[in-house]
């Protein structure tokens, strides 16, 4: 009878957004307690909200269970979000979920990154920002990637190939140490925005102006100019910088014509 309650907990929790795809939020102890008691294993997405997993793995207990046990039994589990959980370390039991394409790891206090997320071949979004993570590397055999937001970390460099990631078109990388962006990123042809607030940046490189819609967040770093190459003619441009940074005046006159695509936050021209 407590299993059939169960069952029905989780039945009432879960939202049906079509007819194969079914998302748990799990945001109370009920929900919690119950989802590891029912055995589901028909989730495609799972988001843990507003309790912290550290706590729960060491005061509730169930025999020869747990909750990244729990969830490793949704095979076809395509999202998961357990992000601002204080998480110390990635859990093994992700990396045996094969379909997951959606990652949420962010606001935990992760140091590194598990070697084993290569398992997950079909990663196309990772969000692992707000950590106290030193190096991307691991990430770089995940070639699906296409959106990667690793900011508020500890990073100092990007990786020299970082062009393996040859499908991403949005990076996150503000709130670190970097201090040079590679000459191999230009590798990436389909890269559409770059965030690189608040690291240790000195230049810009002159490839950076070979995208036609481009997204460029550059300020509080230690650039003193945007190169003249970026004067060609873009589909749409955004670059935002500090208001000491100096910018081509062919970018101030395009930034004035309307419809010009292009929009650049500065006040010095040369």
């Amino acid at each position: 009878m407590k299993y059939i309650l169960a069952i029905l907990f989780i039945l009432i929790n879960i939202s049906f957004i079509s007819d194969d795809e079914k998302h748990l939020d799990i945001n109370s102890r009920d929900v919690y307690y119950t989802f590891l008691k029912s055995g589901e294993s028909s989730l495609t997405s799972i988001r843990f909200q507003g309790l912290e997993v550290n706590d729960y793995q060491n005061r509730f207990h169930f025999e020869n269970d747990s909750f990244f046990y729990a969830i490793s039994l949704n095979k076809n589990l395509k999202k998961l979000d357990i992000s601002g959980t204080d998480l110390r370390e990635m859990p093994n039991e992700i990396f045996e979920l094969k379909h997951l394409t959606n990652l949420n790891l962010s606001s935990n206090n992760l140091s590194k990154i598990n070697t084993k997320i290569s398992c997950l071949k079909k990663l196309k979004v990772l969000y692992l920002g707000y950590n106290q993570i030193q190096s991307m590397d691991p990430i770089l055999r995940n070639t699906n990637i296409w959106y990667l937001s690793i900011s508020n970390n500890q990073i100092k460099e990007i990786p020299k190939n970082i062009h393996k990631l040859y499908k991403l078109e949005t990076l996150f990388l503000g709130y670190n140490k970097i201090k040079i962006i590679p000459l191999n990123l230009r590798h990436i042809k389909c890269l559409e925005d770059l965030h690189l607030s608040n690291n240790l940046i000195d230049s810009i490189p002159e490839f950076l102006s070979q995208y036609n819609d481009f997204s460029l967040i550059i300020y509080k770093n230690k650039v003193k100019y945007i190169p003249r190459s970026f004067c060609k003619d873009f589909r749409s441009l955004y670059i935002h910088c500090d208001p000491t940074v100096k910018v081509p005046i062919c970018l101030k006159e395009k930034n004035e014509k309307e419809f010009s695509g292009i929009q650049i936050a500065s006040s010095i021209y040369y």
